[in-house]
């Protein structure tokens, strides 16, 4: 692989993953907070746009480097994503008490049942994170794939601009 470009010490495979990872991180805040299984595709298109954007600009020598850089760019939005994940769902789980909403699995615990406090809680953000985990996993998966197919094939070289 040829030397990667560098600019304020970031190269554009960890830059576009920060800078995508952090608008997916808003967006999945607030897509959790709604509705929590869209998490996975946010990831998706966080992954695709990082690892996409990266490949680009790094102009990797092969499709198989291509697919190396936007996965770690995929990797690090995805990242992001699933904080977006726990934070949403942190949020919902905060307000669900308050709201004037049936609960959808029987009823929500009284403040003073600790022990069933303590499950609400662990087990919305278990769930919560266990969708991030994936998350992380498709978002790095859209970012190999989306470096893989921006990069040129194996002996080509894409036209200069």
């Amino acid at each position: 692989m040829t030397e990667t470009p560098e600019r304020d010490g970031l190269t554009p495979r960890v830059k576009y993953g920060l800078i995508v990872g952090a608008v997916g991180l808003v967006l999945n805040t607030c897509f959790s907070a709604i509705i929590s299984c869209c998490g996975p595709l946010a990831a998706l298109l966080a992954g695709a746009v990082a690892g996409a954007l990266a490949a680009r600009e790094e102009d990797p020598p092969t499709q198989d480097d291509g697919a190396r850089l936007g996965a770690i760019s995929g990797l690090i939005a995805g990242a992001f994503v699933l904080v977006g994940q726990v934070i949403g769902v942190s949020a919902i789980l905060a307000l669900y008490p308050a709201l004037d909403v049936p609960p959808l699995l029987g009823d929500l615990p009284a403040p003073s049942d600790v022990a069933g406090q303590l499950g609400y809680w662990f087990g919305g953000l278990g769930v919560a994170f266990c969708v991030g985990l994936l998350d992380i996993a498709f978002s790095a998966g859209a970012g190999a794939l989306a470096g893989y197919l921006a990069s040129p094939a194996d002996g080509e070289l894409l036209p200069s601009e």
